[in-house]
């Protein structure tokens, strides 16, 4: 019979094919395992920090168009301490701060940005920089005397807190005063009264002398003490009663004897002789005559 030799071909095939498949497994199973190795490492692998979002421009930036009350030491002031308060890196190296201090200038301000930007070196172009370049561009150069002047000029007219402030808003900006000229200045324009208390304690510093000013006022006025433009009016309260009680005694007609002439016009006496009274008199002598 044919059949037998094919009979025995399949039976020594068999164990053959068995061999590769499992040789096959073996290799899939190798690379699973290979696979698992490597995600294990990539999750025991340290991961890098979340990237930090970066601060935002500050809203409420204050404008600066080099209009001739504005002080640009100020406004450089203000745009810095805004920044400072949204996170933004403020140090003289800051590259982004110039850009951001540019979007609050209005003409002709921001055609001076214009110009600096376009022909300051990019690597240049630093906080420190622009702040440099702003102030010897819009600052007046006579700028410290003018700040001394107003010092000078400067008067108490309200109550003590209000003149500490306004005087502390110039001192900061004044640049190489002595001590004692701060102390002169500030009592020259206190009151009277409290300037005389001052200088009798003889304070050596400025915040000395406005804490003996503050103590002062406090003492001897109060927390309710009261600008002197009030005054008046509280006179005129004062006043009132005291009208009122003269108007409530007084007569609404005059007792006095009735003078002939007394409400004649002007234009009607004539010779010093009274027109009504004569002719009152006629009438007079006309009624006895009948």
């Amino acid at each position: 019979m044919t059949m037998a030799p094919t009979t025995r071909k399949n039976d020594h095939d068999a164990p053959t094919a068995d061999g590769e498949r499992q040789a096959e497994l073996e290799g899939q199973l190798a690379q699973l395992r290979t696979e698992i190795v490597a995600l294990q490492a990539t999750n025991q692998a340290p991961r890098p920090p979340p990237t930090e979002s970066k601060p935002r421009v500050p809203s409420g930036l204050p404008k600066f168009n080099e209009k001739r009350d504005e002080d640009v030491r100020q406004w450089l002031f203000q745009v810095e301490t805004l920044c400072r308060i949204n996170d933004h890196d403020t140090t003289d190296s800051n590259a982004t701060m110039p850009a951001i201090a540019g979007t609050s200038m209005e003409e002709p301000a921001s055609g001076c940005f214009l110009f600096w930007a376009s022909w300051t070196p990019a690597e240049e172009q630093t906080w420190g920089r622009f702040t440099h370049d702003a102030l010897a561009h819009f600052e007046a150069s006579n700028y410290q005397a003018v700040l001394r002047q107003k010092l000078r000029q400067l008067r108490q007219i309200g109550n003590i807190e209000e003149y500490n402030g306004m005087y502390s808003s110039l001192i900061f900006r004044v640049e190489n005063m002595s001590e004692v000229d701060q102390v002169s200045y500030y009592c020259d324009g206190l009151k009277r009264a409290t300037q005389a208390y001052v200088k009798l304690q003889n304070a050596t510093t400025l915040r000395e002398t406005m804490d003996q000013a503050s103590k002062y006022e406090m003492s001897h006025f109060g927390v309710e003490h009261r600008p002197d433009r009030e005054k008046p009016e509280r006179e005129q309260r004062l006043r009132g009663p005291l009208r009122s009680n003269v108007s409530q005694h007084k007569k609404p007609f005059s007792r006095q004897s009735y003078k002939p002439g007394h409400y004649t016009p002007a234009e009607q006496i004539k010779g010093g002789l009274c027109v009504t009274t004569a002719t009152s008199l006629d009438i007079s002598s006309a009624i006895a005559a009948s």
